[in-house]
């Protein structure tokens, strides 16, 4: 599980949730293909230019990810006329199968995609390997499926029989609002606070609520809650600084920091008093909110959320791996300065912080329900910890799920958030 999330972290960090339409598809690797070099080809138009991304992953027998040390990614924009796009690798040693991905730009509205395949081969040798329905022939039986693809739910998917690369078909991924938040600019603003641009995004009516993502993500993190709590929310989703289209300046990096932006946030929304829903990094400093803030905290949810940047709070494993990530992040941000030192700033900023005492939460005097996965990177006795120390607290471990359950199981996730809202709405106590 560590290592799954850690391939997650490095992609969220080398696309910061730009990326929202994905296929994926994964298949068995020969022993007599380690070492071999591979090429992964696709076929993608459209009518306004945007950008598809081929990723791959492998994995060993049990599931572990392998690093990867000779991908090369060479992608083109998309045009009206089919673009080719290849993805070039080299097969690791240990390599029971390979995962591949497609993916697009939040800001695309739709672009088709054909002809997908794999070739692995040595000294200028190639051999076809079968990718299930890469040429996507195979009809589907309802819209957002695509026999033998795994698809996620950010595109509408189909066959499109009048655009294609070869064949009679081509698969037609039309954008929904799951991919554009984030990016919904008819939703959004910019707001000056602290001396950093703060981008934000206001969906539905109602009691509001803020959604606070994680650490080097972005609102399109929490798609499928604004999608689902605008319905009887005020959602106020925000972009942290430094992170998705917020800017940063030279301000030491803390949660304590995060919080006041938030709070000097609301004071330019006229908001009084909020609901807050806080993931990783979010659930951090909406702490640090309900406890320099008070007054404008109504009710706080955590997922995943921390008091100190160590092995007492966070799994050791996942922090050895965590520093080995931020170290490959620095070596980015030689090569793109512009671009991964702030990605740096913010990723090295959860092993220095937070630094928040038991005792401390004694203070909060708001019901906090306090969410973890039953497999998360944060100790389980420490999540307990966190309850213990809260008067009006609720505990839930979420069952099967990581640190990433608002995305894993979002009906799950979003069911525990409404029955603790509406405890709340009845006054219930904890």
């Amino acid at each position: 599980m560590t290592k799954n999330l850690i391939i997650t972290i490095i992609l969220g960090l080398t696309f910061s949730r730009v990326v929202h339409s994905q296929i994926s598809q994964s298949f068995k690797i020969s022993k007599n293909d380690w070492g071999k070099n591979y090429r992964l080809i696709g076929y993608a138009k459209a009518n306004d230019s945007l950008t598809v991304e081929f990723l791959t992953a492998q994995r060993t027998i049990d599931k572990k990810f392998i690093k990867d040390k000779s991908p090369k990614n060479e992608t083109e924009k998309t045009s009206t006329e089919w673009v080719k796009f290849l993805l070039t690798g080299k097969i690791q040693k240990k390599c029971e199968s390979l995962v591949i991905w497609i993916w697009c730009g939040k800001n695309m509205k739709e672009f088709n995609l054909d002809d997908v395949s794999l070739e692995i081969g040595k000294d200028g040798e190639w051999n076809r390997v079968e990718i299930k329905n890469g040429d996507f022939e195979i009809d589907s039986d309802s819209i957002g499926k695509i026999p033998n693809w795994k698809v996620f739910t950010n595109y509408a998917i189909t066959n499109d029989k009048s655009e294609k690369h070869s064949g009679r078909q081509s698969i037609r991924l039309v954008q929904n609002d799951l991919a554009r938040y984030g990016a919904f600019k008819e939703h959004g603003n910019v707001v000056k606070v602290n001396g950093v641009d703060i981008y934000y995004e206001i969906y539905g009516q109602g009691e509001p609520l803020l959604l606070l993502h994680g650490n080097n993500e972005s609102i399109g993190s929490f798609s499928n809650q604004i999608d689902e709590f605008k319905k009887h929310y005020k959602v106020i989703a925000v972009d942290s600084r430094g992170q998705g289209n917020s800017t940063i300046d030279k301000q030491k990096m803390t949660y304590d920091l995060l919080a006041s932006d938030m709070n000097r946030l609301l004071d330019r929304l006229k908001i009084d008093s909020i609901n807050i829903l806080g993931w990783s990094d979010g659930g951090n400093t909406g702490l640090i909110m309900a406890l320099n803030y008070p007054s404008k905290v109504k009710s706080l949810i955590t997922m995943g959320a921390n008091l100190y940047p160590n092995k007492k709070a966070v799994k050791k494993k996942f922090l050895r791996e965590y520093r080995w990530t931020v170290r490959l992040v620095k070596v980015f941000a030689l090569f793109k300065p512009k671009k991964w030192s702030i990605k740096l700033r913010v990723a090295k900023m959860p092993l220095k912080h937070p630094h928040i005492e038991p005792s401390d939460l004694k203070n909060i005097n708001i019901p906090v329900l306090i969410m973890a996965g039953e497999n998360d990177v944060i100790n389980q006795e420490h999540t307990e910890l966190i309850a213990k120390s809260v008067k009006k607290s609720k505990l839930v471990i979420l069952k099967g799920l990581t640190h990433y359950a608002p995305q894993e199981d979002s009906k799950y996730f979003n069911s525990e958030v409404y029955k603790f809202l509406n405890d709340i709405g009845k006054n219930k106590s904890f």
